[in-house]
């Protein structure tokens, strides 16, 4: 009987086999660690996209309604604005706040954000009662306010509690009847990872229709000259996507308005700089017009 010798892999073969593996195994997983890295960098960009875009469809919204009222039915012409009176102006401000009270709360505003309320009325038709409003106007929350009820939007930044602290875009609605009676209000978190709010406030300063210059509120010489808001704002990503720790300075106007990122005075806001941390962020700004003031 012949008798077949086995041989196995020598040690020399076997440290080579175990040296090529190790090898792919390296490249296969720096490859999946750099793809990752990339997709977490594209899903936080994303993010701060879709942010931006709600925050400045909401501005811009906002902006078209501001002042708005339904003359058009009998018994309506009691609705109007003193713009002469802060209280009662169809815009208002607040620049470098750093508390808000509205809708019966005092919330803490962030990284002196400026703050901003819109006052506008509801609508319905002459075919329904005035009980009854027909949904074509709507407040943050997407409630229907009808033609004699009076709604305050107050839009400001603040620590969101429900979603571990994170800078929030907060809404807080005050809704009134003719006789100023308090109907409802609310403060509610809508857009999570604004950071920093600034508003410039595009004034007509000799009434020829034609805005003259961007202040902050506290510059403007008459409410019922603003024309237009320049909004900014820094929004960060809810994920940490950048490969180390860092700080940016946010110059929200631009070197015109703010010289070497340094904030012009009484609006210290207009210059941000963030705390070190990994998040990445944009700062995004848009003008929206007041159509009911044009």
């Amino acid at each position: 009987m012949i008798r077949l010798r086995q041989s196995g892999m020598s040690l020399v073969e076997l440290m080579v086999a175990i040296t090529i593996g190790m090898v792919l195994a390296i490249v296969a997983a720096n490859a999946y660690m750099s793809a990752s890295t990339a997709q977490s960098g594209q899903t936080d960009l994303t993010r701060i996209q879709e942010s931006a875009r709600f925050t400045f469809d909401l501005f811009a919204r906002e902006a078209r309604l501001a002042g708005y009222r339904n003359n058009t039915v009998a018994g309506a012409n009691w609705l109007s604005f003193d713009t002469a009176v802060a209280a009662n102006s169809y815009i208002t401000g607040t620049n470098d706040a750093a508390s808000i009270t509205v809708a019966g709360s005092t919330a803490t505003v962030l990284n002196r954000s400026d703050t901003i309320t819109f006052r506008y009325y509801g609508h319905d038709n002459a075919a329904v009662p005035p009980t009854a409003a027909d949904g074509s106007i709507v407040d943050c929350t997407g409630t229907a306010i009808r033609r004699d009820q009076l709604l305050s939007e107050t839009l400001f930044v603040a620590a969101d509690a429900t979603n571990n602290n994170e800078p929030t875009l907060f809404c807080g609605t005050v809704l009134t009847d003719t006789a100023g009676t308090i109907l409802s209000q609310s403060q509610v978190p809508l857009i999570p990872g604004v950071e920093s709010l600034q508003i410039l406030y595009g004034e007509d300063t000799d009434a020829d229709g034609v805005i003259n210059r961007y202040v902050p509120i506290g510059s403007v010489s008459d409410l019922g000259g603003i024309k237009a808001i320049w909004v900014s704002a820094v929004i960060r990503a809810p994920g940490t996507s950048l490969p180390a720790p860092q700080t940016t300075t946010f110059n929200h106007f631009g070197l015109t308005y703010a010289p070497g990122n340094t904030a012009p005075g009484g609006d210290s806001g207009s210059v941000f700089t963030n705390a070190s941390d990994s998040r990445p962020r944009r700062v995004l700004s848009t003008i929206a017009a007041l159509r009911n003031n044009l």
